[in-house]
């Protein structure tokens, strides 16, 4: 393609696969992608920093910016209010160098929950849920656009867990509003900063669908049809005694480091 360096802001190589170093053949690859991100200057994160998906929420994602990555559960970064979709290597390195990103207009499904969630019920579980209704090929060709009363009371993890399930049911992508809960999140971890600065004057910043906005299709997912697809203890019994996880990891280096 002719280009010296990614011309994107952001660029990052995650290596969270094929971490098992059998032979000599993992170990190489990871070389290998290291020279490259020196080559054409990507941030590298290295095997045993995370998986890339929460570790990109954590360090990069930012409500408002489009996110192309090699990977379907890419989408999951929707859950702090980006449009963010996988697709083919091919579609990823001509993003990274400038080129134009085309890309079929897909539907928009509005999904309001409703309702509250049950005890023992997570985010995981509404998840599930719509899973159980729509299948696996529901949601093609379709983005999931997720509003309603119960949106404010989930965690930007939750979010996460929810727009990673979209994936499963075939969706292009899922999006959350960014509200104070995303705030919160980028708090957390350090970026408050990277909170969307555009704000109506007397208001806070919000990233919210206009009024005016048109969905294809509305369904309603009421929280209380979702139950715990998990292991169902009663209150009084005993939990199973956690065993132990081992040995435990090092410490994970900050992203500043992953800079090679």
């Amino acid at each position: 393609m002719g280009a010296d360096r990614v011309t994107i802001d952001v660029a990052v190589q995650y290596v969270d696969h094929n971490l098992l170093e059998a032979d000599n053949l993992n170990q190489e690859e990871h070389l290998f992608l290291r020279s490259a991100c020196r080559r054409y200057s990507l941030w590298y994160s290295p095997p045993g920093t995370g998986i890339s998906h929460p570790t990109h929420m954590q360090h990069f994602g930012k409500p408002g910016d489009v996110l192309i990555g090699g990977d379907s559960h890419t989408a999951a970064a929707g859950s702090l209010g980006m449009f963010a979709v996988g697709m083919g290597g091919l579609d990823v390195a001509l993003a990274m160098v400038g080129e134009t990103f085309y890309h079929r207009m897909p539907e928009v499904w509005g999904v309001k929950l409703s309702g509250s969630l049950p005890e023992w019920v997570s985010a995981k579980d509404v998840g599930l849920e719509m899973l159980r209704r729509h299948g696996v090929t529901g949601a093609s060709g379709r983005i999931l656009e997720y509003y309603g009363p119960v949106v404010s009371s989930l965690s930007a993890m939750d979010r996460h867990v929810i727009a990673n399930m979209g994936v499963e049911m075939g969706a292009t992508t899922t999006v959350f509003p960014s509200d104070d809960r995303t705030r919160a999140f980028l708090s957390s971890v350090g970026r408050a900063d990277d909170w969307p600065p555009w704000r109506p004057i007397g208001r806070p910043a919000l990233l919210q669908p206009c009024r005016s906005c048109r969905r294809t299709q509305r369904c309603r997912c009421g929280c209380r049809a979702a139950r715990s697809r998990g292991p169902r203890y009663s209150r009084t019994a005993r939990l199973p005694r956690p065993r132990s996880p081992g040995p435990t990891s090092p410490r994970i280096p900050p992203a500043s480091s992953w800079r090679p």
